[in-house]
């Protein structure tokens, strides 16, 4: 491989000079979507280039999203320390990488909606899940090639109420039931491992995985004690998907 010129990787943004806004640009050769632009002002007169448009604009607007996780020192060691980032995406970013260490103190919650902290608390839940740990200084491939990610890959993520849950441990109610309607018939056995659920219970957390057996069609009267379908009656024919737990975590 020849030695990389700057000056000729550069001409392929010269027909964005004359624009003002962010243009999105597809690279061929590297196979990414790129937003350009060139900046003419009192501190820049030379191209951006941004991958998303959140940073595209930050030169006039910014997000702050302060936390705290691994952070480089002066003396180029590590500690755990308070830093920030300008998009969401770049939290989640820090997050992936050091999932033990990361936390939003509460004094800087507020700085988040109620859903970006909700999906940050069940993605570094289920990051710890599978055994994700801090990046290393040296990082192995073998860190993206998770076995337990493997075992969950037909599980998708549903919240519970903890009534509902703990009724769900003690075996009382093992089984979700809805309403037969046109969009709901289909009947069926599920072989092993085709249909499984994380479950999280009020706060978040991992606290059940449950795997689906098989889809019945059954009276409203046979299951109202367990579950409460508004206006249906006795006679009404439910969809009921029963399951087994397979594994149940700690709070």
């Amino acid at each position: 491989m020849g030695n990389f010129n700057y000056k000729e990787f550069r001409k392929r943004y010269d027909k964005f000079k004359n624009n003002n806004l962010p243009t999105p640009f597809w690279d061929k050769e590297r196979q990414v979507l790129e937003y350009v632009f060139f900046e003419k002002d009192g501190f820049h007169n030379d191209f951006n280039i941004s991958n998303n448009l959140t940073d595209s604009f930050a030169n006039k607007l910014s997000l702050y999203y302060p936390f705290n996780c691994v952070v480089a020192t002066k003396d180029g060691t590590r500690k755990i320390g308070h830093c920030h980032e300008h998009s969401f995406e770049g939290v989640v970013r820090n997050l992936y990488d050091y999932p033990v260490s990361f936390n939003i103190p509460k004094k800087d919650q507020n700085y988040y909606s109620k859903q970006e902290l909700d999906y940050l608390k069940i993605l570094k839940n289920y990051f710890l899940l599978v055994g994700l740990t801090d990046l290393p200084d040296n990082v192995r491939v073998a860190r993206y090639r998770n076995k337990l990610v493997k075992k969950y890959q037909n599980s998708y993520i549903i919240n519970l109420d903890n009534h509902r849950i703990n009724d769900i441990i003690k075996g009382k109610c093992v089984f979700f039931a809805v309403k037969k309607n046109k969009n709901n018939q289909e009947l069926k056995k599920y072989s092993k491992g085709e249909l499984q659920y994380l479950v999280l219970d009020n706060k978040n957390n991992f606290r059940l995985l449950i795997e689906y057996i098989e889809k019945k069609k059954q009276k409203y009267t046979d299951v109202k004690k367990y579950v409460n379908i508004p206006k249906t009656k006795d006679n009404d024919d439910v969809i009921v998907s029963y399951f087994k737990i397979l594994e149940i975590y700690e709070k």
